[in-house]
């Protein structure tokens, strides 16, 4: 074969190799986009899914959420109830103890007794001590029955004094224990500490006094001080077995000194018209026996170790 016949055929052959290698190529570039395009679709198909599962689970999550809100409603409801129940509950419990306590309470109204403390108007308000001419003081007071000035100077030399009568009577059935728990600023002539005790319909009394100095009347303020002038005595009345308690206050006016420049002048009587006083009863009443009794049993609520033998018997 001639080299022009060589040259010929392998140009021949060189072109089908060519065609062949390019229709390979083609249907594998075709096969390649086939696959693309599959693997395309399935990722669409996974992405379409996973939107379907997204909204499955959001719509989980609110049903969750709203059985959760659902369930809190219903608990706070059941709170609330279980509040007012409690409270209607508590009342209840209270109402019972007032009632409990007024009836406690009226037994023993029907134990105290009523007795009517007075003053009356003394022949002499007020008594005086003054130094005598030799400069000794007398052992005894002396009744002060007419108005007074006092200079500055006599005013280191005498001493007033105001003595009153208290009487009380007892106008109930039960026998009265009586005692003194504010002696106005003065002094009785009863032992301290020592009751009276006053039968009934029967009558007891004690003498109060209260000794004022000039040093006491310095001042306007101080002479219109209410403890130079008030008698505000104070009684506790009682059943004699102590179980409920009244208290008694006098409240009397014994102004008797005024001032004038440095000058002291004393009248010796009110300048009102001075009655008997009758000491009034305050209005509250304390029942000492129902008061203790709670005492004594908030010591005991109070007291683990003794709740707790209490508790088991030992």
């Amino acid at each position: 074969m001639t080299p022009e016949g060589i040259q010929a055929v392998t140009s021949i052959l060189t072109v089908l190799a060519a065609l062949a290698a390019g229709f390979y190529a083609r249907r594998a570039a075709i096969y390649t986009k086939n696959q693309a395009q599959a693997s395309h679709r399935q990722v669409e198909i996974a992405a379409d899914a996973l939107e379907v599962t997204r909204g499955q689970a959001a719509a989980a999550e609110d049903h969750g959420n709203h059985q959760v809100e659902i369930a809190r409603e219903t608990l706070e409801v059941a709170r609330k109830e279980a509040q007012s129940a409690q409270a209607a509950a508590d009342r209840q419990v209270e109402e019972a103890k007032a009632t409990y306590r007024r009836y406690e309470e009226s037994k023993l109204d029907a134990l105290i007794p009523v007795v009517l403390a007075t003053v009356g108007k003394p022949r002499s308000f007020l008594e005086t001590k003054e130094v005598s001419a030799r400069g000794e003081w007398p052992t005894s007071w002396s009744s002060f029955d007419v108005p007074r000035n006092f200079e500055e100077i006599e005013l280191a030399t005498v001493v007033f004094r105001v003595r009153l009568r208290v009487l009380i009577e007892n106008k109930s059935d039960r026998i009265a224990r009586v005692e003194i728990t504010d002696s106005a600023r003065g002094e009785v002539d009863v032992p301290s500490g020592t009751p009276l005790i006053i039968p009934p319909h029967e009558k007891n009394g004690f003498t109060w006094t209260r000794v004022i100095t000039p040093g006491m009347l310095a001042t306007e303020d101080e002479i219109n001080d209410p403890k130079n002038w008030l008698f505000d005595l104070t009684l506790w009345v009682r059943d004699l077995g102590m179980n409920v308690c009244d208290t008694y206050k006098f409240n009397s006016d014994l102004r008797l000194f005024s001032r004038d420049g440095s000058r002291l002048i004393v009248k010796p009587e009110p300048e009102h018209n001075w009655r008997t006083n009758v000491a009034q009863p305050l209005q509250q009443r304390l029942y000492q026996r129902l008061e203790s009794a709670r005492t004594m049993n908030v010591n005991l609520s109070g007291s683990g170790s003794l709740s707790a033998s209490l508790s088991t018997g030992e």
